[in-house]
């Protein structure tokens, strides 16, 4: 149980991969990406740089519909998006501490 509860903390306000959760929808991945006109979805935490010839496209809120979020869920997820992850090292969730 505690182990779950900080992979959640490290993929909501750190860096932590999300590809478990996207795994549940990966059959509705390749739409979404179609629709933004993208041929690949990565995590903007996982791109340190890219190249002038590309251009980075937040697919956020499609994906994040599939999992039928509150609008109180999306108004904190629309927060979040103007606010850097927390660095790993930061969280403190070591339980020993």
């Amino acid at each position: 149980m505690l182990l779950t509860q900080v992979r959640m903390h490290q993929q909501a306000f750190s860096d932590g991969p999300v590809s478990s959760i996207l795994a549940t929808v990966k059959d509705k991945l390749p739409a979404i990406a179609a629709q933004a006109g993208v041929t690949l979805i990565v995590s903007k935490w996982a791109m340190p740089f890219h190249g002038a010839g590309v251009d980075a496209v937040d697919v956020t809120l499609p994906i994040v519909t599939l999992f039928h979020p509150t609008a109180q869920t999306l108004a904190i997820i629309e927060q979040m998006k103007s606010q850097d992850p927390i660095p790993f090292e930061q969280l403190g969730l070591d339980p020993d501490d």
